[in-house]
């Protein structure tokens, strides 16, 4: 066995307490997330998908709880959900699983086509960041879905610095959408690295329009892009 501190003990026979910080013994892939968060997703599809339970203890939120889908407006910054309402939620359920492992590779291409354009290299980044073993480990809704929404963001962030008029209007929208799907799935050891990866990543950017228009210029750029991926951003969450 080994120490393990996010996981600590969970099991049938565990009740009442989550220890941390605990030996257990190794496993292959984590089998919290199916003991814990799956019954709960199908409890929720028998239910209605309500907005708020009183499983645990007091009234709260249900889409704060394990990132379940619940039939509200918070959806629509958790398109991943969509799929419950739609097909089901066997199929809805192996597609939020495989979106896991697609996620990571659609949000990275997105990404380095935009910074690159070279679309060889942005298949070949994804697919090593697919096939990483930490998403085949990390049996967890949000890890790839993180990567995804996160890329999305500062890609379409990007092209709203790169672009003018109606296309920098919906780049800004759509990036400051994503950032706020990204900021909502709330598990903090994904969503500070990846931000600060990612945010170095616009800033760069950034400093890079101010080097090659001006300053006065390339304010005009950003200050109205900003602004509006905050505002979108801000109003989502």
């Amino acid at each position: 066995f080994f120490f393990q501190a996010e996981d600590g003990i969970r099991d049938y026979k565990v009740t009442g307490v989550q220890t941390c910080a605990l030996p257990i013994y190794v496993r292959s892939v984590r089998s919290d997330e199916w003991r814990g968060r799956t019954p709960l997703v199908v409890r929720q599809s028998r239910t209605g998908f309500p907005a708020s339970t009183d499983l645990g203890m007091g009234r709260h939120d249900t889409g704060v709880l394990s990132d379940l889908p619940v039939r509200a407006a918070p959806t629509v910054l958790r398109p991943h959900h969509v799929a419950y309402f739609v097909v089901g939620v066997e199929r809805a359920f192996a597609f939020e699983w495989w979106l896991e492992v697609v996620g990571p590779l659609l949000g990275l291409y997105a990404l380095m086509v935009v910074l690159t354009r070279d679309r060889l290299v942005a298949t070949l980044t994804g697919l090593v960041a697919a096939l990483a073993p930490v998403f085949a480990w990390w049996s967890t809704a949000g890890a790839g879905l993180m990567v995804l929404y996160g890329c999305l963001a500062t890609a379409a962030f990007l092209v709203a610095l790169r672009t003018g008029g109606w296309r920098r209007v919906l780049a800004a929208v759509a990036a400051g959408w994503m950032a706020a799907c990204f900021a909502t799935l709330l598990y903090l050891p994904w969503l500070v690295p990846l931000a600060l990866v990612l945010g170095a990543v616009a800033l760069a950017e950034a400093i890079g329009v101010v080097q090659d228009q001006g300053v006065r210029s390339a304010a005009r750029v950003l200050l109205p892009t900003a602004i509006l991926v905050a505002a979108v951003g801000g109003a989502g969450a």
